[in-house]
């Protein structure tokens, strides 16, 4: 059985895009999670919620 550890920190973006598509280059990785983000309106909106703003590194900054 493999198991995965995830340590729970903030991330930034392109950390987040690399963990949720590691098999693509980060620059991809990045345009595909910002393209789901876009997508998911609940999502985007819990981000806003939490003090994500689109440009900075993590939603805590």
């Amino acid at each position: 059985m493999h198991t995965t550890y995830f340590t729970i920190k903030s991330y930034g973006w392109q950390e987040l895009a690399i963990l949720y598509s590691p098999e693509i280059d980060p620059r991809s990785a990045t345009r595909k999670l910002s393209r789901w983000v876009s997508v998911r309106k609940d999502l985007k909106e819990d981000l806003l919620q939490s003090g994500w703003k689109k440009r900075n590194q993590s939603p805590d900054t």
